[in-house]
């Protein structure tokens, strides 16, 4: 089955609904689920394996460094790879917005960081009473893959994804916005081709490749065909206009000398 980004508007919902957010335990849990697998683009497998010491809140910016966990095991696969060091600025210096990641990921890492020093995990269980707290309990994997697909979009009566689309969604996004493919594998990890799999066109980006490649009398082309002649003519007509000369100011040299003449004569009758 084909992975399938999430939509900026299945996003949009997620928020709206408050399934996303910062009201509870858990939606804040949800929501550092969530942003951990698009801002990082991390593997389903890889949400189990991040520690407290993988994330780290800077100001204005949420840093994730591989090499400080599970997710970067140092051996012998990894001995050619270079662990994943990836800086997202949420806003600019002392700039208030909503809603803040960095901000939520402060709150809940401030939260869990007493049962993350004790035990090796960074996802914990939201506290079973209600309160805006967590268990000194992990997550594990198998309720981490569902947090997508039921307890977000399933709530959100949208079409189930699997937690893997979480990856998808950080392709795609860069993809769909022109960003250098260097600095897209940069945020992924991918070091084959596999990122082009992942990597979905908009239909923006559909439409303009078929324009690009229609028959050049396409009446789309000659629309734009049109307005550019428009422009060319409208540039031609202003050149003509600055290269005449202003009879005020642009007297040759030969008239003005004739006209001093003519003027001297006059002088002495």
């Amino acid at each position: 089955m084909e992975k399938e980004e999430i939509t900026e508007r299945e996003e949009t919902i997620l928020w709206d609904m408050a399934l996303l957010g910062a009201n509870t335990a858990e939606s804040l849990l949800y929501t550092v689920y969530f942003y951990n697998g698009k801002l990082f683009g991390l593997r389903a497998g890889e949400h189990r394996l991040i520690r407290l010491s993988n994330i780290v809140v800077e100001r204005n910016k949420i840093v994730f460094d591989e090499f400080r966990g599970k997710t970067f095991k140092g051996g012998l696969k990894d001995l050619k790879n270079k662990p994943r060091y990836i800086e997202h600025i949420c806003h600019e210096n002392r700039q208030i917005h909503s809603p803040c990641l960095a901000s939520m990921y402060s709150v809940y890492i401030e939260k869990i960081r007493s049962h993350a020093e004790s035990i090796d995990s960074f996802y914990f269980r939201p506290h079973r009473g209600g309160k805006f707290e967590y268990e000194k309990s992990p997550v594990g994997l198998c309720t981490l893959n569902k947090i997508l697909p039921e307890k977000l979009l399933g709530k959100a009566g949208l079409p189930r994804k699997t937690a893997h689309c979480l990856r998808v969604t950080c392709a795609t996004r860069l993809f769909q916005n022109s960003v250098e493919e260097k600095l897209a594998r940069e945020r992924t990890g991918h070091r084959s081709n596999a990122l082009f799999g992942y990597q979905k066109a908009s239909d923006e980006q559909v439409q303009n490749v078929s324009k690009l490649l229609a028959p050049v009398n396409d009446s789309r082309k000659s629309g734009q065909s049109e307005a550019t002649e428009k422009c060319k003519e409208s540039e031609t007509n202003t050149q003509v206009l600055e290269d005449l000369p202003d009879s005020d100011f642009d007297l040759s040299d030969d008239i003005l000398a004739s006209n001093n003449s003519n003027a001297g004569k006059h002088n002495k009758l």
